[in-house]
């Protein structure tokens, strides 16, 4: 009995339209499922996948503004590591340039790794492979020629790497397939999501927090689900959650990482058909009687064609009527301004353009008092240093 490959991967991020346009904008990934964190209501979780919405493809983010930048170190899954189509190498440095990403080339086991960050520093990697699948999904330029095909897998530290290897090779049935500097390599004979890489050279100790992946899933087989869990009872698993599109158990590795033991049914197609994936909002059965709370508080995100990644000021439902109203006076005062280089308003132009004037002036106002009230003092260095910081920035 054994695992069959990675799940999905799970990490926490910060602004979720920020996050939303990396995975969709810049990586082509098709955005396929929009719901809500299981356990916390007012936190988005963001799914994205191939154009199937295949397990093995799956990558799911915790956009969480006010959390705490955690660090990346021994203890956790620290990298994604991704399928490119065998020749596409150039075609995403081109691509990374045209974004402003930096990134670096890196090799170990034989293979050249594409390396960068995301905007909110989850690190990346991608890889030319042989699978021989291709994601049909194209979007914002990223075709099928290029686009990204999978999980191919992921680095972990751990804080206990002999136990961490044996773990791999005899708990979840993965080959150890040897060294390469500070790399133990653990493969699988999946399609997608097959190798783990444990970096074992001593560095610091991993946090949670923005930026951090928090957990990875591997697939098992639904009716040996039960099993896996009397069998890693040592790892005190949880019981089994329904998490509406599979079936899973949590615990942490003998090495600090986070791991989850997910069913490949029934499927991300469960509440919505192929086609309308993340086209909907989607809730879990718990919190549908508090809908319109939830669409009511979480700011809208949106599948958006872009060519520079942007900021963005707002943070909630609020903020984010109050950004697009700003903005929608902005562009009248300016519409205007255009108009009386050309010709002189109308009276009832110019009352028109009075009352918006002062809108324009008051959101700018209410803005500023916003911002000035969000200024908080924190702790962040244990009580050796008072920062001045917002409230919200990463």
């Amino acid at each position: 009995m054994k695992t069959l490959g990675i799940h999905h991967i799970s990490a926490t991020v910060g602004h979720a339209q920020e996050n939303m346009d990396f995975y969709a904008s810049v990586l082509g990934l098709r955005f396929i499922k929009k719901t809500v964190n299981f356990d916390d209501r007012k936190m988005y979780h963001l799914y994205f996948g191939n154009h199937e919405a295949e397990v093995g493809t799956i990558l799911t983010f915790f956009p969480y503004i006010d959390a705490k930048s955690g660090l990346i170190g021994e203890g956790q899954t620290t990298t994604i590591i991704l399928s490119i189509p065998k020749g596409s190498m150039s075609y995403w440095e081109k691509r990374f340039d045209q974004f402003g990403v930096f990134h670096f080339k890196t090799t170990r086991f034989n293979d050249k790794f594409l390396t960068i960050r995301d905007p909110h520093g989850i690190q990346l990697e991608f890889v030319e492979s042989d699978i021989e699948l291709e994601n049909r999904y194209e979007f914002n330029g990223v075709t099928k020629e290029y686009a990204i095909k999978g999980i191919y897998g992921v680095v972990m530290q751990s804080l206990d790497y002999t136990n961490t290897f044996s773990f791999l090779e005899n708990d979840l049935g993965f080959t150890n397939e040897g060294k390469d500097g500070y790399y133990q390599r653990f493969t699988t004979q999946s399609t997608f999501g097959h190798t783990v890489d444990v970096k074992f050279m001593k560095t610091n100790k991993g946090s949670l927090g923005v930026g951090t992946i928090h957990h990875i899933a591997f697939n098992v087989k639904e009716e040996e689900l039960i099993t896996f869990k009397e069998k890693l009872s040592k790892y005190h698993p949880t019981e089994i959650k329904n998490r509406k599109y599979f079936k899973s158990i949590y615990f942490r590795e003998p090495g600090g990482a986070i791991i989850e033991l997910a069913t490949n049914s029934p499927g991300f197609t469960a509440d919505e058909p192929l086609e309308d994936l993340g086209t909907n909002f989607r809730l879990p059965s718990h919190y549908e009687s508090y809908r319109n709370e939830i669409e009511n508080d979480l700011m809208p995100v949106f599948v958006q064609k872009l060519d520079a990644l942007k900021n963005y000021p707002y943070t909630d439902k609020k903020t984010y009527d109050s950004y697009i109203n700003h903005q929608n006076l902005l562009k009248r005062v300016n519409e205007f301004a255009k108009i009386s280089k050309e010709r002189e308003l109308t009276s009832e132009e110019v009352q028109e353009r009075n009352e918006v004037r002062k809108a324009y002036v008051k959101s700018v106002t209410s803005g500023l008092r916003n911002m000035i009230e969000k200024i908080d003092f924190v702790d962040e260095n244990d009580n050796r240093e008072k920062a001045f910081k917002i409230k919200g920035d990463n």
